[in-house]
């Protein structure tokens, strides 16, 4: 691709089992890093032929759009005159169950088509094939790479599970970067060698192999975290976020006062460094970030990045602690104890959304997705589910939700973020309807 299309950042948050994570994989890559295999965003549009494999790449099938529009359309003109009543002034219209039932789909057939239209902004992050440049990140990535910096350099995090998890995936770590960078004088030699390659101001684009190796260990290791921790693996990445927030360092001291002032940010600098490596090698432009979790952060990229909103996801507590029990034990070979996890799941959660910040000290490194939420330029109540969320929800209109779902401080936003323009200067990104697109077949 000689062009690249402009950055967009999605960056989502939300409370523990809100459903950001499984939101976020919709757009991931389908088996590590193959950038050819597609992703399920891209896949589901294929499967139901909204898009098709034409000669110029993929392109939007309008020609079955329009027929199916136009067929529901002479069904409900056909319903609307067998079954209309009226009276000899045209009061009193009564309309059949079948007219209603054809004018509802009529409905989302049309909603379903301008979505179409405004998903043709895409066509540019899918040019040739299935090939895509989409990329998912995830905030817990830095911080575990942060942690894996450290027990490279020989710290002790104080959790024996973790540094023994963690001294496993850098060896192998550093076994593959030696691998592909056998000439000791390229400085990739190690884990350590890559952040501190990162952190220079125009970092090389060759780093992105080096990346990919450390990315997909990365995910193993949380993996096997959550597994080997009977789910206190949140537990463990909320301390070391909020330490790095905090002391710029995932183990320090709880008692170490630190400098968050100057490290509340940090791990939103690295994701940006992340995000400018990839989008310079070519290796993606349109990036949905999983999760943030602190206000900062939210401001921190809407400075960074012209093409920047943020999404965040909710549902009920109850809904979202089902979701994450039923996680743990599909993960754990032994049953969780459902009171035990329940108790651990609502100390989680208050320390989530900052329900135990106390002075404003803390206020700039622990986390708080309630702010984070009132920040937010979208919002979704994901009351139904993960599965339904995409398909049940439109996007654009997702403030709306009922009051019954809203977290506390929500702001009701539906429209995009004001003046937010792309390079060529034609205007925002329009925002496709998800649950138009999705819905039936």
């Amino acid at each position: 691709m000689a062009t690249m299309p402009p950055r967009i950042v999605i960056a989502l948050t939300g409370p523990i089992g809100s459903g950001c994570s499984t939101l976020a994989r919709f757009f991931d890559d389908l088996d590590g890093a193959n950038r050819n295999a597609g992703n399920r965003f891209l896949n589901q549009l294929i499967e139901k032929g909204l898009i098709l494999n034409g000669s110029d790449g993929l392109e939007v099938g309008w020609e079955d759009v329009n027929r199916e529009v136009s067929a529901k359309l002479g069904e409900y003109h056909r319903a609307r005159g067998d079954h209309k009543i009226s009276g000899g002034d045209g009061e009193g219209e009564v309309v059949s169950r079948d007219e209603r039932s054809v004018f509802k789909e009529l409905g989302r057939l049309l909603e379903r088509r301008e979505s179409l239209k405004a998903l043709t902004f895409l066509k540019p992050y899918y040019p040739k094939g299935s090939s895509h440049l989409f990329r998912t990140l995830s905030m817990s990535d830095i911080i575990v790479f942060r942690a894996l910096c450290n027990v490279a350099a020989k710290k002790k995090s104080g959790d024996k599970d973790f540094d023994d998890l963690a001294g496993k995936a850098i060896a192998r770590i550093n076994r593959e970067l030696k691998r592909i960078y056998p000439n000791r004088n390229r400085k990739i030699g190690t884990i350590v060698d890559f952040y501190d390659a990162i952190l220079k101001p125009d970092p090389r684009v060759g780093l992105i192999k080096a990346f990919e190796i450390i990315h997909n260990e990365i995910r193993v290791l949380k993996t096997e975290l959550l597994t080997t921790t009977n789910g206190r693996d949140t537990a463990i990445l909320q301390r070391f976020g909020n330490s790095i927030r905090k002391a710029g360092d995932p183990f320090a001291d709880e008692s170490d006062g630190g400098s968050p002032n100057e490290h509340c940010v940090q791990l939103a600098a690295d994701m940006e460094r992340i995000i400018n490596l990839l989008y310079k090698s070519k290796r993606g432009a349109f990036f949905v970030v999983d999760c943030l979790r602190s206000p900062h952060e939210v401001s921190y990229f809407r400075q960074r990045f012209p093409l920047f909103h943020c999404l965040s996801i909710f549902a009920e507590k109850d809904h979202r602690f089902k979701r994450r029990f039923r996680h743990l034990m599909a993960k754990n070979a032994i049953n969780v104890d459902r009171e035990e996890a329940k108790g651990e799941f609502e100390k989680l959660d208050k320390l989530d959304r900052g329900k135990q910040i106390g002075d404003m000290s803390e206020s700039l490194y622990k986390q708080n997705v309630t702010s984070c939420v009132q920040l937010s330029d979208y919002a979704i109540n994901n009351a139904e589910g993960c599965s339904d969320m995409l398909r049940h929800t439109r996007l654009s209109s997702a403030a709306r939700a009922s009051d019954k779902g809203r977290q506390s401080g929500w702001r009701d936003v539906s429209k995009p973020v004001s003046g937010c323009r792309s390079d060529n200067g034609e205007g925002r990104m329009p925002e496709p309807d998800w649950r138009a697109l999705f819905a039936g077949g």
